[in-house]
């Protein structure tokens, strides 16, 4: 099987978007069927990376098709299979930044930071039509699960709040360590972007977890809902202790994450 994993490689190993890209002027002109032609290569590419255990190259794979995801017509992103295959390539791109866990550097940090969020803005633009895409068996094998991708993204917030990391106004750098001079204002700021994601991601995660989930009888346990209830306990210790303000946490303060964190332990109960 390795050597079939490289003979796909050899046949796909190239820069099929340059190849398209040179023959029309705005890229904005590919037509929808050539987008997931594009996007088809570089999903299978990459997976056959993967399958070797070359992981960078796999990275890079997925990355160049970003270029075939980005700047759409309003025609492509309307274009149901266009769309599965792009959520795929994001998809993908997420869980290898958090495969071994969570990221161990600030660079790394970064990184799967901002491709969570490429995938939550897809995520956002496609939300009327979320049903599960139809998958060959192969495509099956290496799909990726909506809820596992969002489960990571609640993983990786968590553990830069826990981490104590500040969010960055720069879009090259998303969080960063700590600022002994940022004003009081500023860190209220950052810190109110920073629960508005968590709480964000959290809501979503939990829809699609409980969709998924069906309740065990009481001598029975559900590892996952437990893991997502203690996760959102472990954060709400941090804004509700003495690091975070009021003023950090938007309306209501803590008394709203209080309520929030109620609803949570009601689910988990229930």
């Amino acid at each position: 099987m390795r050597g079939e994993w490289k003979t796909i490689v050899g046949d796909l190993d190239t820069d099929v978007w340059q190849q398209v890209a040179q023959h029309t002027k705005n890229p904005l002109d590919i037509s929808p069927n050539t987008r997931v032609a594009i996007l088809k290569n570089r999903y299978f590419l990459g997976v056959a990376q993967e399958q070797l255990n070359n992981y960078p190259a796999a990275a890079s794979a997925y990355q160049s098709a970003l270029k075939a995801v980005q700047n759409v017509s309003n025609e492509v992103a309307t274009a149901s299979e266009y769309r599965v295959w792009a959520e795929r390539i994001l998809g993908r791109i997420c869980l290898l930044h958090t495969q071994q866990g969570d990221p161990s550097t600030l660079n790394q940090v970064n990184l799967a930071l901002s491709a969570f969020r490429s995938w939550s803005r897809f995520w956002d633009q496609t939300s009327p039509t979320r049903s599960a895409p139809t998958t060959s068996t192969l495509q099956a094998q290496f799909d990726v699960s909506r809820k596992g991708v969002w489960s990571r993204y609640y993983n990786l917030l968590s553990s830069v709040l826990a981490s104590r990391l500040v969010y960055s106004s720069s879009s090259s750098t998303l969080v960063t360590m700590p600022d002994e001079n940022m004003t009081p204002e500023d860190l209220a700021r950052v810190r109110l972007q920073q629960r508005s994601e968590i709480k964000r991601v959290e809501t979503t995660y939990e829809t699609l977890l409980l969709q998924d989930t069906r309740f065990p009888k009481a001598s029975q346990a559900n590892d996952e809902v437990e893991r997502w209830a203690q996760q959102a306990v472990d954060n709400w210790r941090i804004f509700c202790g003495p690091r975070w303000r009021e003023v950090d946490l938007g309306d209501g303060g803590k008394t709203a994450v209080g309520r929030n964190m109620l609803d949570v332990s009601h689910v988990n109960l229930t």
